[in-house]
């Protein structure tokens, strides 16, 4: 591994927005798309949803699992009422 790969591996926990950037939810459905934005891949992320919906607290956890880099996965968790 290349020492700037290395040092970004180290970082990564640290500064996740920096390597890894939310996109924007479509409206009406509770939907996110995770990408890598290194050339680095990973194993996985747990990405955690949280939303109340008609007064409802609903929480899940998602893992994308494994992003090549410069890539992106979808995620749905189908949170309902």
């Amino acid at each position: 591994m290349k020492r700037k790969e290395c040092l970004m591996t180290l970082d990564i926990q640290d500064n996740p927005l920096f390597y890894f950037g939310p996109v924007h939810c479509r409206e009406g459905e509770l939907t996110s798309f995770v990408q890598n934005l290194t050339n680095i891949p990973v194993k996985s992320i747990d990405v955690e949803f949280t939303a109340t919906i008609a007064g409802k607290d609903h929480y899940k956890v998602m893992s994308t699992g494994p992003l090549t880099g410069h890539s992106q996965v979808q995620l749905i968790p189908g949170l309902e009422d």
